[in-house]
């Protein structure tokens, strides 16, 4: 265990590590060159519900919880950020709003299978946003322990505020295919790379793990195919088929009626074609 802690902190802490400036890139691959939120971005993804008047309220609002050593506040910059800016270009920057979890995303949050106050508090956000938007679509995001916090936080909430999700999306999910309880299964996107230890359950962060900016406008495409252009969805009001999904699943075409068949002529009493009793 030793060695899975020191691995994580390492490469966690190499992934993190600050550039100078607001209006500074990451450098590397790793967020593809998105930029880094500046201050009215930071702002606005702080504790906006806590005062919100339904004069703000958007059609899609976007809960997210950043990943394990990732700087707050900010929806996370390895992962989050860069979804957020896809989601954005997708429907329109003024139709979505985006808040983050604070919470503490530490390693220990992390091998604990994710912070319990974490998730608290994305609970509560969400309950906060159904009082001050009722009408907007919720999605709820995470990256890494972010994806863990996802999967405690439908477990707090209750039916009135389950059914105000329309959609969740996990990258580098720890708990992937674990039940996510209150969540329909058909609106959860789990985007994971098949080389991602994490996403098999081990804690050994390999440089897959740390690229997921790569598919922000694939799980985005699939946000907009789920909610459709007016980002009100179906929701979560149907818990019967529950899980986590790589990749969206497609719809099943209807299977057309079968055609009757026509009823047989009726026998000429003359006529013995009927295989023979005897």
């Amino acid at each position: 265990m030793k060695y899975s802690v020191g691995a994580l902190l390492l490469a966690a802490s190499a992934a993190v590590a600050a550039p100078t400036g607001l209006e500074a890139k990451y450098d590397g691959a790793l967020v593809h060159d998105a930029e880094w939120p500046d201050a009215d971005d930071r702002a606005n993804t702080i504790n906006r519900m806590s005062n919100a008047p339904s004069a703000d309220c958007k059609p899609i609002t976007v809960i997210f919880a950043r990943g394990t050593m990732e700087p707050s506040p900010a929806p996370g910059l390895l992962t989050g950020y860069p979804f957020v800016q896809a989601l954005k270009a997708k429907y329109g920057g003024s139709k979505v709003d985006v808040q983050a979890v604070q919470y503490g995303a530490s390693i220990a949050g992390y091998l604990e299978g994710g912070d319990p106050k974490g998730a608290q508090a994305m609970a509560q956000m969400i309950k906060k946003e159904v009082q001050a938007c009722p009408k907007t679509s919720i999605l709820m995001g995470g990256y890494s322990q972010g994806g863990q916090v996802v999967h405690k936080a439908a477990a707090l909430l209750d039916a009135s505020d389950a059914k105000h999700i329309k959609a969740v999306v996990i990258f580098g999910d720890p708990d992937k295919g674990k039940h996510m309880k209150n969540i329909n299964g058909g609106i959860v996107d789990t985007v994971c790379d098949e080389k991602d230890l994490i996403c098999k359950g081990l804690p050994v962060p390999l440089g897959t793990h740390l690229q997921y900016s790569k598919y922000a406008k694939q799980a985005a495409d699939w946000v907009f195919k789920t909610l459709g252009p007016s980002g009100k969805g179906k929701g979560s009001s149907d818990s019967s088929d529950m899980g986590d999904m790589d990749m969206p699943a497609k719809s099943k075409p209807k299977s057309k009626p079968k055609p009757k068949a026509a009823p047989a002529p009726a026998q000429d009493a003359g006529d013995d074609s009927s295989p023979d009793d005897n």
